[in-house]
Protein backbone atom coordinates (compact mmCIF):
# COMPACT_ATOMS: atom_id res chain seq x y z
CA UNK A 1 0.00 0.00 0.00
CA UNK A 2 1.43 3.47 -0.82
CA UNK A 3 0.08 7.26 -0.08
CA UNK A 4 -2.53 8.63 -2.57
CA UNK A 5 -1.25 10.52 -5.43
CA UNK A 6 -0.94 14.38 -4.83
CA UNK A 7 -2.73 17.13 -6.77
CA UNK A 8 -1.18 18.79 -9.61
CA UNK A 9 0.70 22.09 -8.27
CA UNK A 10 0.83 20.70 -4.59
CA UNK A 11 4.77 21.25 -3.45
CA UNK A 12 6.10 20.51 0.11
CA UNK A 13 3.45 18.01 0.91
CA UNK A 14 3.37 16.84 4.24
CA UNK A 15 1.06 14.67 6.04
CA UNK A 16 0.65 14.53 9.51
CA UNK A 17 -1.03 11.38 11.22
CA UNK A 18 -3.44 12.75 14.42
CA UNK A 19 -3.99 10.42 17.69
CA UNK A 20 -6.89 10.86 19.63
CA UNK A 21 -6.96 9.74 23.29
CA UNK A 22 -5.58 6.06 23.33
CA UNK A 23 -5.80 5.48 27.13
CA UNK A 24 -2.89 2.49 27.37
CA UNK A 25 -3.83 -0.29 28.77
CA UNK A 26 -7.75 0.03 28.20
CA UNK A 27 -7.20 0.84 24.26
CA UNK A 28 -9.23 -0.79 21.22
CA UNK A 29 -6.45 -2.96 20.13
CA UNK A 30 -8.54 -3.21 16.70
CA UNK A 31 -9.11 0.32 16.42
CA UNK A 32 -5.63 0.94 16.78
CA UNK A 33 -4.55 -1.30 14.33
CA UNK A 34 -6.65 0.44 12.08
CA UNK A 35 -5.30 3.79 12.85
CA UNK A 36 -1.85 2.22 11.99
CA UNK A 37 -2.89 0.69 9.26
CA UNK A 38 -3.86 4.06 7.40
CA UNK A 39 -0.95 5.76 8.48
CA UNK A 40 0.68 3.52 6.57
CA UNK A 41 -1.01 3.84 3.56
CA UNK A 42 -0.87 7.58 3.10
CA UNK A 43 2.65 8.03 4.50
CA UNK A 44 2.12 10.03 7.16
CA UNK A 45 5.19 12.34 7.54
CA UNK A 46 4.73 13.70 11.22
CA UNK A 47 2.58 12.52 14.14
CA UNK A 48 0.62 14.55 16.70
CA UNK A 49 -0.53 13.13 20.17
CA UNK A 50 -3.01 14.72 21.34
CA UNK A 51 -2.54 13.20 24.72
CA UNK A 52 -3.58 10.73 27.47
CA UNK A 53 -2.08 7.81 25.42
CA UNK A 54 -1.48 6.63 28.76
CA UNK A 55 -4.49 6.51 31.16
CA UNK A 56 -2.09 6.44 34.63
CA UNK A 57 -4.97 4.94 36.89
CA UNK A 58 -2.29 4.02 39.76
CA UNK A 59 -1.91 7.66 40.14
CA UNK A 60 -5.77 8.27 39.93
CA UNK A 61 -7.14 10.52 43.04
CA UNK A 62 -10.50 9.64 41.98
CA UNK A 63 -9.75 5.96 43.35
CA UNK A 64 -10.66 2.18 41.58
CA UNK A 65 -14.62 1.44 40.17
CA UNK A 66 -15.94 -1.81 40.27
CA UNK A 67 -14.91 -3.72 37.38
CA UNK A 68 -11.52 -2.26 37.21
CA UNK A 69 -8.75 -4.44 37.17
CA UNK A 70 -4.77 -3.68 38.54
CA UNK A 71 -2.11 -2.82 35.55
CA UNK A 72 1.30 -1.68 36.42
CA UNK A 73 1.96 1.65 35.15
CA UNK A 74 5.90 1.26 34.21
CA UNK A 75 5.38 -2.48 33.17
CA UNK A 76 1.97 -1.74 31.06
CA UNK A 77 0.91 1.50 30.19
CA UNK A 78 4.55 2.90 29.68
CA UNK A 79 5.51 -0.17 27.83
CA UNK A 80 3.38 0.11 25.43
CA UNK A 81 3.11 4.10 24.51
CA UNK A 82 6.95 3.09 23.89
CA UNK A 83 6.06 0.21 21.95
CA UNK A 84 3.47 2.90 19.59
CA UNK A 85 6.40 5.62 19.84
CA UNK A 86 9.05 2.88 18.14
CA UNK A 87 6.62 1.81 15.58
CA UNK A 88 5.75 4.45 14.13
CA UNK A 89 10.02 5.83 14.19
CA UNK A 90 10.79 2.46 12.85
CA UNK A 91 8.37 0.97 10.63
CA UNK A 92 6.13 4.06 9.50
CA UNK A 93 9.42 6.01 9.56
CA UNK A 94 8.28 9.39 10.81
CA UNK A 95 10.21 12.41 10.74
CA UNK A 96 8.75 14.24 14.08
CA UNK A 97 6.53 13.59 16.59
CA UNK A 98 4.69 16.20 19.02
CA UNK A 99 2.87 14.72 22.01
CA UNK A 100 0.42 17.40 23.93
CA UNK A 101 0.52 16.10 27.31
CA UNK A 102 -3.03 15.12 28.59
CA UNK A 103 -4.82 15.18 31.95
CA UNK A 104 -4.09 11.53 32.60
CA UNK A 105 -0.55 11.73 31.80
CA UNK A 106 -0.32 14.65 34.42
CA UNK A 107 -1.35 12.88 37.21
CA UNK A 108 2.15 12.13 37.72
CA UNK A 109 3.05 15.12 38.16
CA UNK A 110 -0.25 16.13 40.68
CA UNK A 111 0.45 13.23 42.73
CA UNK A 112 4.52 14.04 42.83
CA UNK A 113 3.62 17.78 43.68
CA UNK A 114 0.62 16.62 46.86
CA UNK A 115 3.04 14.28 48.45
CA UNK A 116 6.17 16.19 48.43
CA UNK A 117 8.13 14.02 45.91
CA UNK A 118 11.62 15.27 45.05
CA UNK A 119 12.30 16.80 41.44
CA UNK A 120 15.12 14.12 40.77
CA UNK A 121 11.79 11.59 40.83
CA UNK A 122 10.12 13.11 37.94
CA UNK A 123 12.61 11.76 35.93
CA UNK A 124 12.03 8.31 37.43
CA UNK A 125 8.19 8.09 36.56
CA UNK A 126 7.44 11.53 34.93
CA UNK A 127 5.86 10.03 31.29
CA UNK A 128 7.83 13.02 30.10
CA UNK A 129 10.76 11.70 30.84
CA UNK A 130 9.96 7.98 29.97
CA UNK A 131 8.80 8.59 26.29
CA UNK A 132 10.97 10.86 25.00
CA UNK A 133 14.73 8.70 25.80
CA UNK A 134 16.17 7.27 22.94
CA UNK A 135 13.92 8.59 19.92
CA UNK A 136 15.18 8.27 17.10
CA UNK A 137 12.77 11.16 15.31
CA UNK A 138 12.33 14.91 16.64
CA UNK A 139 10.38 14.38 19.40
CA UNK A 140 8.28 17.59 21.13
CA UNK A 141 6.43 17.08 24.66
CA UNK A 142 3.90 19.58 24.98
CA UNK A 143 3.42 20.03 28.99
CA UNK A 144 -0.33 20.25 30.44
CA UNK A 145 0.78 22.55 33.37
CA UNK A 146 3.43 25.15 31.52
CA UNK A 147 5.06 28.05 32.65
CA UNK A 148 2.42 30.28 34.02
CA UNK A 149 3.07 32.72 31.54
CA UNK A 150 2.08 30.74 28.61
CA UNK A 151 -0.83 28.24 27.77
CA UNK A 152 -1.06 24.62 27.04
CA UNK A 153 -0.95 24.73 22.97
CA UNK A 154 1.14 23.80 20.52
CA UNK A 155 0.50 25.57 16.84
CA UNK A 156 0.93 22.23 13.77
CA UNK A 157 0.30 24.51 11.02
CA UNK A 158 -0.17 27.83 10.17
CA UNK A 159 -3.71 29.10 12.03
CA UNK A 160 -3.88 25.70 13.78
CA UNK A 161 -3.29 25.08 17.00
CA UNK A 162 -3.63 21.63 19.38
CA UNK A 163 -4.52 21.30 22.82
CA UNK A 164 -5.22 18.40 24.73
CA UNK A 165 -8.74 19.77 25.86
CA UNK A 166 -9.81 22.89 27.13
CA UNK A 167 -13.23 21.84 27.80
CA UNK A 168 -15.42 18.91 27.88
CA UNK A 169 -18.99 21.00 27.22
CA UNK A 170 -21.70 19.08 25.08
CA UNK A 171 -20.40 21.29 22.07
CA UNK A 172 -16.60 20.73 23.13
CA UNK A 173 -15.68 21.86 18.83
CA UNK A 174 -17.69 25.30 19.08
CA UNK A 175 -16.57 25.87 22.42
CA UNK A 176 -12.84 25.04 21.75
CA UNK A 177 -13.40 27.89 18.64
CA UNK A 178 -14.67 30.39 20.30
CA UNK A 179 -11.65 29.71 22.84
CA UNK A 180 -8.83 29.85 20.11
CA UNK A 181 -10.24 33.26 19.01
CA UNK A 182 -9.19 33.43 15.57
CA UNK A 183 -7.49 30.16 14.90
CA UNK A 184 -8.75 26.60 14.14
CA UNK A 185 -8.01 24.20 16.75
CA UNK A 186 -7.75 19.87 16.86
CA UNK A 187 -8.18 18.94 20.57
CA UNK A 188 -8.49 15.46 22.04
CA UNK A 189 -9.94 14.84 25.76
CA UNK A 190 -13.97 14.19 25.21
CA UNK A 191 -13.74 11.17 23.28
CA UNK A 192 -16.37 12.25 21.02
CA UNK A 193 -15.90 12.93 17.33
CA UNK A 194 -17.22 16.78 16.47
CA UNK A 195 -16.51 19.32 14.03
CA UNK A 196 -17.24 23.10 14.02
CA UNK A 197 -16.85 25.36 11.19
CA UNK A 198 -17.07 29.02 10.85
CA UNK A 199 -15.87 31.78 8.29
CA UNK A 200 -14.20 34.43 9.61
CA UNK A 201 -15.89 37.48 8.84
CA UNK A 202 -12.12 39.50 8.82
CA UNK A 203 -10.18 37.36 6.29
CA UNK A 204 -12.98 35.42 4.93
CA UNK A 205 -10.97 31.92 5.85
CA UNK A 206 -12.94 28.88 7.63
CA UNK A 207 -11.97 28.50 11.09
CA UNK A 208 -12.31 25.17 12.08
CA UNK A 209 -12.04 22.41 15.71
CA UNK A 210 -12.43 18.97 15.64
CA UNK A 211 -12.29 15.90 17.70
CA UNK A 212 -11.04 13.01 16.04
CA UNK A 213 -12.97 10.72 18.84
CA UNK A 214 -10.76 7.90 20.33
CA UNK A 215 -8.99 4.74 20.34
CA UNK A 216 -9.77 3.44 24.03
CA UNK A 217 -12.88 1.15 24.31
CA UNK A 218 -15.91 2.61 24.03
CA UNK A 219 -17.39 1.50 27.66
CA UNK A 220 -15.10 2.45 30.38
CA UNK A 221 -15.98 0.97 33.73
CA UNK A 222 -16.66 4.68 35.62
CA UNK A 223 -19.58 5.26 33.01
CA UNK A 224 -21.41 2.59 35.68
CA UNK A 225 -23.51 1.54 32.81
CA UNK A 226 -24.51 4.35 31.26
CA UNK A 227 -23.94 4.65 27.29
CA UNK A 228 -21.26 6.86 25.94
CA UNK A 229 -21.39 8.78 22.66
CA UNK A 230 -17.89 7.93 21.71
CA UNK A 231 -16.52 7.19 18.63
CA UNK A 232 -13.60 5.46 17.05
CA UNK A 233 -11.46 7.53 15.09
CA UNK A 234 -8.17 9.60 13.96
CA UNK A 235 -7.52 12.42 11.61
CA UNK A 236 -4.89 13.32 9.02
CA UNK A 237 -4.14 17.08 8.62
CA UNK A 238 -2.52 17.41 4.78
CA UNK A 239 -0.06 20.62 4.51
CA UNK A 240 1.38 21.94 1.24
CA UNK A 241 2.95 25.11 -0.18
CA UNK A 242 1.33 27.50 -2.45
CA UNK A 243 4.08 30.11 -3.43
CA UNK A 244 5.37 31.07 0.18
CA UNK A 245 2.22 30.36 2.00
CA UNK A 246 1.56 26.77 3.53
CA UNK A 247 -1.81 25.53 3.13
CA UNK A 248 -3.64 23.19 5.44
CA UNK A 249 -6.85 21.06 5.19
CA UNK A 250 -7.61 17.80 7.52
CA UNK A 251 -9.88 14.94 7.13
CA UNK A 252 -10.95 12.70 9.79
CA UNK A 253 -11.39 8.87 9.50
CA UNK A 254 -14.24 7.47 11.63
CA UNK A 255 -13.68 3.12 13.00
CA UNK A 256 -16.47 1.34 12.70
CA UNK A 257 -16.53 -2.87 13.02
CA UNK A 258 -12.42 -3.38 12.12
CA UNK A 259 -12.75 -0.88 8.99
CA UNK A 260 -11.31 2.49 7.96
CA UNK A 261 -11.63 4.18 5.00
CA UNK A 262 -8.62 5.89 3.76
CA UNK A 263 -8.70 9.72 1.78
CA UNK A 264 -8.55 8.13 -1.37
CA UNK A 265 -11.21 5.62 -1.06
CA UNK A 266 -9.89 2.62 0.10
CA UNK A 267 -11.28 0.57 2.75
CA UNK A 268 -8.36 -0.56 5.30
CA UNK A 269 -9.02 -3.55 7.71
CA UNK A 270 -7.93 -3.69 10.66
CA UNK A 271 -6.17 -7.15 9.98
CA UNK A 272 -5.35 -9.98 12.23
CA UNK A 273 -5.04 -10.19 16.01
CA UNK A 274 -1.45 -9.31 17.30
CA UNK A 275 0.84 -6.71 18.47
CA UNK A 276 0.78 -3.36 17.54
CA UNK A 277 3.92 -3.98 14.60
CA UNK A 278 1.75 -7.05 13.17
CA UNK A 279 -0.87 -4.74 12.50
CA UNK A 280 1.59 -1.88 10.46
CA UNK A 281 3.18 -4.90 9.01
Amino acid sequence: MSRCSAAPGERGREVIGVFPDIHFPHQDAEALRCALRLFAYVGVDRVLILGDACDVGSFNAHGKTPGDYAEDYLDVEVEQARALLDVLESILGVREIVYVEGNHEARVARWLAANGAPASLERLVAPKALLSEGRRSRFTWVDYFPAPERDAFVEVAPGLVACHGWTHATHAAAKHLDIARGYSVVHGHTHRAQRYVARSPVTGAPLEAWSPGTLARLRPTWAHGKPTSWTHGVSLIHTWRRGSETRWRETTHTIHQGEIVSPCGTVIPAGADGSVIAGVA
